[in-house]
């Protein structure tokens, strides 16, 4: 029965993720790598049961077949091996980075960091998986904008003005009228983190909103991670090297109260 099949694939899909996981210790071996060869091993269990162009595993009295064990059938309630596998991959990636993160800067790291679009498939999938999460309130906080069968990742330049409403609104000195602010007035990590990349590319002096978050060790961890994380010749990876070595230094620098 596939119920059985699921069973101990998901037991060998959640070691398999787990000991690679271990083995690189976070770097060296892509997602998309894990995910490849968890798949691969996982569907070996699958073929046990698959003879002569034939599957000998069922569910509700019919056969599940080689589509329907690897990319499941919502109809028919199978998740399929690959969805299985890609949960846990993405479990995995989320346990990369600072425990202290809100689930929106957690979802954005595990599937946009460095990325300029990704395919609407495998973000569909990793939707399903985040209940809390829609594409409807990414687009809202402008993190990504559909673009024909791609989802395109906005940068931070393309964030800044979304993302300076928020800041402002954030100042209760400073009295807004009429303005078109966003649903949500508070900023995320991933927020944060661009609001400073963004203003620093305008050339305006971030030292005390610098000084502000640096107080918080899980951004200053978010931001040290994704220096460890980033391709040293993506073009992001400077700026978010050079942020991490202000804040590590910050503590020697006096800035006016």
């Amino acid at each position: 029965y596939w119920s059985d099949i699921e069973d101990r694939i998901s037991v060998r899909a959640a070691q398999l993720v787990r000991e690679l996981e271990q083995k690189t210790n976070g770097n060296g071996l892509s997602p998309e790598d894990t995910y490849v060869i968890a798949i691969g091993k996982c569907m070996e269990e699958y073929s046990k049961y698959y003879y002569k162009g034939r599957s000998y595993v069922f569910k509700d009295g019919q056969p599940v077949n080689i589509e329907e064990a690897l990319n499941g059938d919502e109809e028919r309630g199978i998740d399929g091996i690959g969805g299985i596998v890609d949960q846990l991959v993405e479990e995995a990636e989320g346990r990369m980075w600072p425990a202290g993160l809100d689930p929106v800067s957690r979802f954005y790291l595990v599937n946009f960091l460095g990325q300029s679009d990704v395919p609407y498939d495998r973000l569909h999938r990793r939707l399903r998986h985040n209940a809390q999460i829609t594409l409807e309130e990414l687009e809202r906080q402008q993190l990504v904008e559909q673009s024909g069968g791609k989802v395109k990742v906005l940068t931070e330049k393309e964030r800044s003005e979304y993302l300076m409403s928020i800041y402002n609104a954030e100042q209760p000195e400073q009295v807004k009228l009429n303005l078109d602010l966003p649903e949500s007035n508070a900023l995320t990590y991933i927020d944060k983190l661009h609001l400073l990349v963004s203003m620093e590319q305008q050339g305006v002096n971030t030292g005390g909103l610098r000084e502000e978050y640096g107080r918080d060790n899980t951004f200053t961890a978010l931001v040290a991670r994704i220096v460890q994380y980033l391709d040293p010749k993506a073009k992001s990876y400077r700026r978010y090297q050079t942020l991490m070595t202000l804040l590590q230094g910050q503590t020697t620098i006096n800035y006016e109260p």
